[in-house]
């Protein structure tokens, strides 16, 4: 599947007929077991449910995240550096 990917530029994506044919000669995948492509087929579900409901369901729940952990970061330097302001001011 990884061939489908290598030739591409950032942001351009496969069509449908091309990825199927690129399974279809993927010699990895033929003739799986019946265990081996339950696996694949959990795994596929697995991550269908986590996109569905993700922490981060599309670009503007992307976006509050960053500014939410931004401020946080922000705010714990701020209070960092008033600390190390205050031990220097013992020191000496």
């Amino acid at each position: 599947m990884n061939a489908v990917l290598l030739d591409r530029a950032v942001g351009d994506q496969a069509k449908m007929p091309e990825i199927h044919r690129h399974l279809a000669e993927d010699k990895g995948l033929k003739n799986l077991s019946a265990e081996k492509e339950a696996e694949i087929l959990l795994a596929l579900s697995e991550h269908q449910e986590n996109e569905e409901i993700g922490a981060r369901y599309n670009n503007k729940g992307a976006s509050i995240d960053y500014t939410g952990t931004l401020k946080r970061v922000c705010a714990e330097a701020s209070h960092l550096s008033y600390y190390l302001v205050d031990e220097t001011a013992v020191l000496t």
